[in-house]
């Protein structure tokens, strides 16, 4: 292993996740600490484990446009729906890779969480607007950014000794929260 690599594999991440539409990459924000981990039971590279942190973040970089209109088009509702439906997919496809050990699995969830977390944000920030008009809006966002910070993934990997808990309890409380 080069020096390079190995200064990659003992760095933990420190960057907060944000992708181009403001919202927070959960998924990749949380499991850069798990990277060791991630790498060795999927019997992965650092290009590998590169591909995983960008299938998230390359989805949003157009997505909040077309989710903006598709939200002007057919409202918030349906707009929640589709999204959450995605989140939920993707985290169920992230957490059975890690059963499975599938790296190709692991890719297509976080793609698919990436497509619903980059369309949820607009949903929010369309519903936020709508509901807290002039007061209370600026609280409302720092409540939810907050909220989704509390979980860490590294102390229930800890906790549970397998390192795929982490990604179903995560998945689980995002699903529960949207």
């Amino acid at each position: 292993m080069s020096r390079r690599e190995q200064a990659s594999e003992n760095t933990v991440a420190t960057s907060h996740g944000d992708n181009v539409s403001g919202a927070r990459d959960d998924v990749t924000a949380k499991d850069g600490t798990l990277k060791g981990q991630v790498k060795k039971e999927l019997r992965i590279s650092n290009s590998q484990y590169g591909v995983l942190q960008s299938s998230v973040a390359i989805v949003n970089t157009v997505l909040p446009l077309l989710a903006g209109l598709f939200v002007d088009t057919f409202g918030t509702q349906v707009g929640s729906i589709l999204a959450t439906s995605l989140i939920a997919a993707g985290y169920v496809l992230a957490a059975t890779s890690t059963s499975l050990a599938s790296f190709p699995l692991m890719v297509v969830g976080y793609v698919m969480y990436g497509l619903g977390s980059g369309s949820i944000t607009v949903v929010q920030g369309a519903i936020r607007s709508h509901w807290f008009r002039g007061k209370g809006l600026a609280i409302a966002m720092g409540l939810e950014a907050s909220y989704l910070s509390m979980a860490t993934v590294v102390l229930i990997s800890q906790w549970t000794g397998f390192y795929g808990w982490a990604f179903w309890v995560r998945g689980t409380a995002h699903a529960l929260e949207h």
